[in-house]
């Protein structure tokens, strides 16, 4: 069965946010190097968050650069690297939100082997807001291209075991679109850990326009893909940074196998570059965390 591991990470290793830095500003393009994040075959990933300067890291999980195994096989525990979910960051540039996903969730994996989930963001009073992620048909032979905001959306079918068996393209629910309280298709393996929502089901929800949005498929590496957007926080009905507070965004394969989960950290003062003052920086350590909770696949 999918085993669930709970993280915690001490809000004092990012407490750097506060000391300002060189770090770039960020830019939707599908590559995570101005976050700091390589992708690279092999093994060869490395998550070297930047943070400072003009934007603050609110959250951020890490699961593998990539398991090498693939044995073509999803359900419980299973998947490799087709089906890895990697990284997840949420940050905040002036009022605008940032979230980046590095996954083996790629085109060129093959149709029954791939089926990205959508991206689901929850704030602080419960109110939920989905991101139509897209993706097209999975083709062994690959693409070269990208999906940006305004390509047709994507609807996956899958069997128990969590293999693709078919496609639906939305041509109304389009890549980059933000809806307001869509229902969720859950996954398909139901396991001691439950189920989870994976997709936003069509004809639900109120659709709030496109958001700034990228979905690389083959463009870097031979294997990893890059989800990139951006939005205002007004776009969430949040007037202040200090809102944020509570605000989660959770990512996964359709299949459900392996789990993306950040919440941002509650604030008492809006964001800044301030450096803190000695005596403000335990109750920072306190105030300030994520929480990342994935199911775990063995390599």
């Amino acid at each position: 069965m999918k085993q669930i591991t709970t993280a915690i990470v001490s809000a004092i290793a990012l407490t750097s946010f506060a000391t300002p830095s060189l770090a770039a500003p960020l830019i939707v393009d599908g590559n995570l190097g101005d976050w700091g994040i390589l992708t690279a075959d092999n093994n060869g990933s490395s998550y070297n968050l930047n943070s400072g300067g003009d934007w603050t890291l609110l959250g951020s999980m890490e699961e593998d650069s990539n398991d090498r195994s693939n044995n073509y096989t999803v359900g419980p525990n299973e998947g490799g690297q087709n089906y890895d979910a990697e990284f997840l960051g949420v940050a905040l540039q002036g009022s605008t939100l940032y979230i980046g996903i590095s996954t083996g969730q790629r085109p060129d994996n093959g149709k029954a082997f791939f089926g990205p989930g959508d991206i689901r963001i929850e704030l602080g009073n419960g109110t939920v807001f989905g991101i139509e992620v897209g993706g097209g048909i999975g083709s062994s032979s690959g693409f070269s291209d990208a999906i940006e905001e305004g390509a047709y959306g994507s609807l996956y079918e899958l069997n128990p075991h969590g293999v693709t068996t078919g496609h639906t393209t939305l041509t109304s629910q389009l890549a980059g679109s933000l809806w307001l309280n869509p229902d969720w298709r859950l996954d398909p393996i139901d396991d001691a850990a439950g189920v989870e929502p994976v997709q936003i089901l069509p004809g639900t929800g109120t659709n709030l326009g496109l958001v700034d949005y990228i979905f690389t498929r083959d463009a870097f590496t031979n294997q990893h893909a890059i989800i990139e957007l951006a939005l205002d926080i007004s776009r969430l009905g949040l007037v202040g940074n200090e809102q944020l507070a509570g605000l989660s965004v959770d990512w996964r394969p359709s299949c459900g196998n392996d789990e993306l989960h950040v919440v941002a950290a509650a604030r008492s003062r809006p964001f800044n570059n301030e450096l803190p003052e000695p005596a403000g920086i335990g109750l920072l350590a306190l105030g300030l965390g994520l929480i990342g909770r994935l199911r775990k696949k063995p390599v």
